[in-house]
């Protein structure tokens, strides 16, 4: 007698129906995987937009704290280096002059009836590497590899005297040991910050970029790189940061430019239009001396303030140079790029 437990003899225990996915089933799944694949894209752009800009917030200030320290060191801010706002090539050299102390330079009160205009353009994106890092030879900055020695009283290693002369202000007529020539004598500072990323330091190309209204930057493994061209400290989008600072008397870093029948006022950082809030708090404004191509003259009394501003263009790599909140440029676009701009004010 077999054991009931075990079925019948000789047969195998039955088992339930087979069933598998629908068509219906399995499109619905992937719909699902698709949706949560999109949202984790999505998650992820946010995140790394998110990490990009407050990597460059740190850098920002940590580039500030090396002009403070710049300044306790030697008793002025560094110098604003290059053209003014050339839109056109340049000669690379050209980004590392000290134009505003020749006669034929660039600084806004050498041209009264366009200071307005000059002043936004008054800006550097070499002086930082320059004077933080002193990547120069020892016949530019008294120093080989990263760091110098004091730029000394013109701010440019004896190379701007205070009569402009033309023939000054160029990298050729730089003297880091004296007038007289000879040893390198005198104390070599450290850089003032330094770069952990290599692709915060490029090299300028003195091309200039219509569309990104700047001059183009590039880096290592591009085609475009030259280790011997001016070196640029850029934000985490790759786009050089800008430094400005507060006028002054041209060839005297040490003395800021006070109100004068040239500019009618006294000059601050609140006259250049890119810098002004996107948006200001309650309590925050004020009225800058010149209005921007939509008559707006509000600005930041932070701003107005400050003895001098790193600018970052922010993921659109865009600014508006004649716009404090631009809506539309033209009427067509584009649209608000300065609202993602990042700046940095000091001290």
């Amino acid at each position: 007698m077999h054991d009931p437990r075990f079925g019948q003899p000789g047969r195998r225990p039955r088992r339930g129906p087979v069933t598998g996915f629908t068509i219906v089933e399995v499109l619905v799944v992937m719909g699902i995987v698709a949706i949560l694949v999109a949202i984790l894209v999505v998650a992820m752009s946010g995140a790394v937009r998110s990490s990009a800009r407050a990597r460059t917030g740190t850098l920002l200030n940590t580039i500030k704290q090396g002009i403070v320290q710049f300044n306790h060191d030697h008793g002025y801010y560094p110098p604003v280096l290059g053209p003014l706002g050339p839109n056109a090539d340049v000669p690379p050299a050209d980004l590392r002059r000290l134009s505003d102390a020749l006669t034929d330079g660039i600084h806004p009160v050498r041209n009264p009836g366009s200071y307005a205009d000059d002043v936004q353009n008054w800006y550097s994106i070499t002086s930082s590497a320059e004077y933080l890092l002193g990547w120069g030879s020892a016949n530019e900055d008294g120093a080989d590899g990263l760091g110098f020695r004091t730029p000394g009283s013109d701010g440019y290693w004896n190379g701007a005297p205070l009569d402009g002369s033309a023939a000054y202000g160029t990298l050729g007529n730089r003297k880091p040991s004296g007038f007289s020539g000879g040893t390198y004598t005198g104390k070599v500072f450290e850089p003032y910050l330094q770069l952990k990323d290599d692709r915060l330091l490029g090299s300028a190309s003195g091309e200039w970029d219509p569309n990104a209204r700047e001059f183009k930057v590039y880096f290592p493994g591009e085609a475009g790189f030259d280790p011997a061209a001016p070196k640029v400290i850029c934000d985490y989008w790759g786009s050089p940061i800008r430094y400005y600072r507060r006028v002054y008397e041209p060839g005297a870093m040490n003395r800021p430019l006070l109100e004068s029948a040239i500019t009618r006022h006294t000059p601050g950082l609140a006259d250049v239009i890119a810098l002004r809030p996107f948006e200001i708090g309650p309590g925050a404004a004020t009225n800058a001396r010149f209005q921007d191509d939509d008559d707006d003259r509000t600005a930041s009394r932070e701003l107005q303030a400050a003895d001098f501003a790193l600018l970052s263009a922010g993921p659109d790599k865009l600014i508006n140079m004649f716009r404090r909140a631009d809506v539309s440029d033209g009427g067509s676009g584009p649209f608000e790029v300065n609202r993602d701009n990042l700046v940095e004010l000091g001290p």
